[in-house]
C-alpha cells in the first residue's frame, strides 16, 4: 500500500491491533475452557479471587504504562479521562421529581 493510499492514523492502528489481539484471546483453547467450565460454588469463588488479584495488578500495569508514555500519549488519555468522568458525573446526578 502506498503512503498515498494509506488513510489509518497510528491510533486506528493501534486498536484494530488491539481488537486482533483480544479476539485472538478469546479464540484460544485456554479462553474457550475457561468459558465453558461449569462454576460451583468453589470455582466462582475461586474465579472470583483471580479476577481480583488481575484487576489489581492491571491497574498497576496500566499505571506504570502510561508514566512512560510519551507526552503526546498522556496527553491523549488524560482527555479520555476527563470526558469519561463528565459523562459519569451527569449520568450519576439524582433527579428530583415533582
Amino acid at each position: 500500500m502506498t503512503a498515498a493510499l494509506k488513510t489509518s492514523t497510528p491510533i486506528q492502528e493501534l486498536e484494530a491491533e488491539l481488537v486482533r489481539l483480544a479476539n485472538a484471546q478469546f479464540q484460544s483453547d485456554a479462553f474457550k475452557r475457561l468459558l465453558g467450565l461449569r462454576f460451583n460454588k468453589k470455582r466462582a469463588q475461586m474465579y472470583v479471587i483471580q479476577r481480583t488479584i488481575w484487576q489489581t495488578n492491571r491497574r498497576d500495569c496500566w499505571a506504570a504504562v502510561q508514566s512512560c508514555a510519551p507526552y503526546a500519549v498522556k496527553q491523549i488519555i488524560w482527555d479520555q479521562s476527563a470526558r469519561s468522568s463528565k459523562a459519569m458525573l451527569r449520568s450519576a446526578r439524582p433527579t428530583i421529581s415533582p
